[in-house]
């Protein structure tokens, strides 16, 4: 039996001691489950948390020691989808739509206090078009 010694390419999308960090864009609740649609702007895995929802304004970057933290929340990713696939995780930059359970009628309380608004024809809350805040979910 020969053995062969195989190279490891380093994963440069992946995020080292980068905190999560979740743009909103769009939000939805249906199936018992929070849908949120967005941008990453660090390395999030499957099964990860978030723990808080901050505001930053709308050209601002977006740091982790940084923004108004507006509540604290639990929320789990149970599902990552991005161009029609699912995905374990995701790279920073990347438009996505989450799947988390949780305790998400603080941010639903959040959206409503941030003057987001709910659009029946699409069944999500989505920011007004005066809005110039960015909304993220972070850890």
């Amino acid at each position: 039996m020969q053995q062969n010694q195989t190279m490891l390419e380093p994963d440069w999308g992946f995020d080292i001691g980068v905190t999560p960090q979740f743009e909103l864009h769009a939000v939805e609740v249906r199936d018992n489950q929070l849908y949120i649609t967005g941008v990453s702007h660090s390395s999030i895995k499957l099964k990860g948390r978030f723990s808080k929802i901050s505001q930053f304004m709308s050209h601002v970057a977006i740091e982790p020691t940084e923004g108004n933290k507006l509540a604290t929340i639990n929320l789990k990713v149970t599902s990552i989808s991005a161009y029609h696939t699912q995905l374990n995780r995701l790279n920073s930059g990347m438009q996505a739509r989450l799947a988390c359970t949780g305790d998400f009628d603080t941010v639903l309380e959040t959206l409503q206090t941030r003057a987001w608004q709910f659009n029946e024809a699409t069944r999500q809350w989505q920011p007004s078009t005066s809005n110039t805040e960015k909304l993220v979910l972070s850890k």
